[in-house]
């Protein structure tokens, strides 16, 4: 478990990919940025504290790694689980998904394009809350990490004129953080929709 310490006052966001970068997988042929959000103040009682009883009831031990692409080896009981902490919680969900056939312009790419649909869901949801800072979690990626700091490295927010701090972290899947594994079942989730 990781020791992840976020200011009651800040808006946090966890942010997972799914899919390919090139969209060069014929077998999964998209891509897909995604993840959960909310006040730093609620991440405790709206997933981490859920989140790990619910590994706990139903997986027998609260840092279990959960993963969604493991999702077809789960019991029916654990599948109703997962299925009840998503339709209870009311956190903020949010994905963008490409898919081969998609249209984009010549001069971007699909990371970049599906990060760019990121950043504008972002920007209209973060004026709705009081905060003072930004937090933006990734799930750490030997391979999209480069990918990932160019193309969100120099994101901004502004909320009435005052531009938001943002501050941008990467974060390996081994730390069982509970609202990256949320992040995962929702980019998951979001891509077998497409």
């Amino acid at each position: 478990m990781s020791d992840l310490y976020i200011e009651s006052d800040s808006f946090v966001l966890f942010l997972d990919e799914t899919g390919h970068e090139h969209l060069s997988d014929p077998n999964y042929p998209i891509l897909g940025i995604g993840g959960c959000a909310m006040m730093g103040d609620n991440y405790d009682n709206l997933v981490r504290v859920p989140w790990r009883q619910l590994k706990k009831d139903f997986w027998s031990d609260s840092d279990y790694p959960l993963h969604a692409a493991d999702s077809r080896n789960f019991t029916e009981e654990q599948v109703k689980s997962i299925a009840k902490f998503f339709t209870t919680q009311a956190f903020i969900r949010f994905a963008a998904v490409m898919k081969m056939s998609t249209k984009i312009s010549e001069e971007l790419y699909p990371y970049q394009a599906v990060a760019l649909a990121v950043h504008k869901r972002i920007e209209k949801i973060i004026p709705t809350f009081p905060l003072n800072t930004v937090h933006m979690i990734f799930e750490a990626s030997d391979r999209l990490d480069m990918l990932m700091a160019r193309n969100f490295g120099d994101m901004e927010i502004f909320i009435d004129g005052r531009e938001m701090p943002i501050k941008k972290y990467r974060m390996a899947k081994s730390t069982h953080e509970p609202g990256l594994e949320v992040a995962d079942f929702i980019i998951h989730t979001a891509g077998s929709q497409v």
